[in-house]
């Protein structure tokens, strides 16, 4: 490398007398938007352990693999690049490069999970109590049935949803008067 991380980290490390602090962690956390170095190397840290940097021209490769290989799960920019972390490979902007990647994978466009919010916003309960409101449909012509049974009368309750359905031969005023 051409200098970058492991020279800031080695002389957080020098001034402050540390291995492993929150500063640390946001030096690192930081440093995955520094520009990437043409050259591969090896990324020592006292809590990183030893980790590959992968060349240029194999990031691509690399992020596909992971994202789409044999054991690829389609995961998220962020996931990515802590898999391709746990792996043991590194490069400067890593997070960037795998959200990236990800944005341009049209399975993950085409499956990704949609929004379930409504197209409106909710109304009002129609019926406040239960039994306040009703809503009734005949139904039919059905084929005939026993008693030559051809509609049905439904009724629905809107707050509790109760239904009351009864068959019909005919359809009168009467026997809509006699079901309510």
């Amino acid at each position: 490398m051409d200098g970058g991380m492991p020279k800031i980290i080695r002389r957080v490390e020098a001034v402050f007398g540390i291995s492993t602090s929150p500063y640390q962690a946001g030096l690192r956390r930081r440093s995955l938007s520094l520009p990437f170095s043409e050259r591969g190397s090896s990324e020592l840290g006292p809590d990183w352990g030893s980790r590959r940097q992968i060349e240029t021209r194999l990031l691509h490769y690399a992020l596909r693999e992971v994202h789409e290989g044999i054991c690829g799960q389609h995961l998220g920019g962020r996931t990515l690049a802590y898999k391709i972390l746990r792996q043991g490979y590194y490069w400067p902007v890593m997070q960037k490069d795998a959200a990236s990647f990800t944005r341009r994978c049209d399975q993950c466009q085409k499956f990704y999970p949609l929004s379930h919010t409504p197209a409106i916003p909710l109304s009002i309960l129609t019926s406040p109590i239960p039994f306040a409101m009703w809503g009734m449909d005949i139904l039919g012509p059905f084929p005939m049935a026993t008693g030559q049974r051809r509609f049905v009368i439904v009724a629905i309750d809107y707050f509790t949803k109760w239904t009351e359905a009864e068959p019909l031969a005919t359809i009168t005023e009467a026997k809509c008067e006699e079901f309510f």
